[in-house]
């Protein structure tokens, strides 16, 4: 990957970025989800069905498609809180499973990544009808979960809950900082003026030749963030996308 870089200098420079990326691997994700269950299965009464191994009393939904990230890790959930993966279904289908079964007590949305928090709002705007209905007709509780979210998007998805009123609990097993902007002021990758402007100066040049809009990350975020199923769009394109024209081959190809 490095070899794609021509100069020494600029080659020094991406090396910084690669040795800065926050790897998050299933099993840390598995790890944080149990953490957060504890939290969602204490506000829930139980009952046990005889013959059952899991427990069908809880939903999960994902932001994406069946076979994007989120589904991944929705199903990652499911496995670790020994959920039954039909409890597992696609926005389109939520209100049809909550109908059809009267057991479910709990709704919990799980998402791997919030950068600027702007499809996480969309996605909760769309559905705050069913949620509101069903807190309503049935006093379902309702979550949602985040893997990982950058400070200033998590900030945004707040405020889009508190405008909408949405009678859901929130949580993400970690937040970024500022700090983790690779070029931004507070970097920790450049802590030198000099060096962080001339490796962002190398990371748009890249950038701008393998994307046609955001080459330093979606909504400029700048950041070095890998999930084991693969790369979010807020990541430096320089790590993710891959381009046949000019010839470019990412490290960590997206989903």
């Amino acid at each position: 990957w490095l070899e794609q870089f021509p100069s020494i200098r600029d080659q020094r420079a991406m090396y910084k970025i690669l040795n800065s990326v926050r790897y998050y691997s299933n099993s840390f994700v598995r790890e944080k989800m149990g953490e957060i269950h504890g939290i969602v299965k204490r506000n829930i009464i139980r009952t046990i069905e005889k013959g059952k191994l899991k427990r069908s009393d809880i939903l999960i939904s994902y932001m994406d498609g069946p076979a994007k990230s989120g589904a991944h890790f929705a199903r990652l959930y499911a496995d670790e809180a020994k959920i039954y993966v039909e409890s597992v279904v696609e926005k389109g289908k939520i209100r049809e499973a909550l109908e059809n079964s009267k057991k479910v007590q709990a709704v919990v949305f799980v998402d791997d990544f919030v950068g600027t928090g702007q499809s996480a709002s969309e996605y909760l705007s769309d559905l705050s009808s069913i949620i509101r209905d069903s807190m309503e007709n049935r006093q379902l509780k309702f979550y949602f979960i985040v893997v990982v979210a950058y400070v200033q998007g998590w900030r945004n998805l707040e405020k889009a809950i508190e405008e909408l009123r949405l009678p859901i609990e929130y949580r993400t097993c970690e937040i970024l900082g500022e700090e983790a902007k690779c070029f931004g002021e507070k970097s920790t990758v450049f802590p030198d003026l000099n060096e962080r402007e001339y490796a962002k100066k190398v990371a748009l040049t890249y950038g701008k030749e393998i994307v046609r809009k955001n080459p330093l990350g979606y909504g400029n975020l700048e950041l070095a963030v890998v999930f084991e199923r693969g790369c979010p769009n807020n990541s430096l394109p320089i790590l993710w996308s891959e381009s046949l024209t000019p010839k470019w081959t990412p490290l960590f190809k997206r989903d």
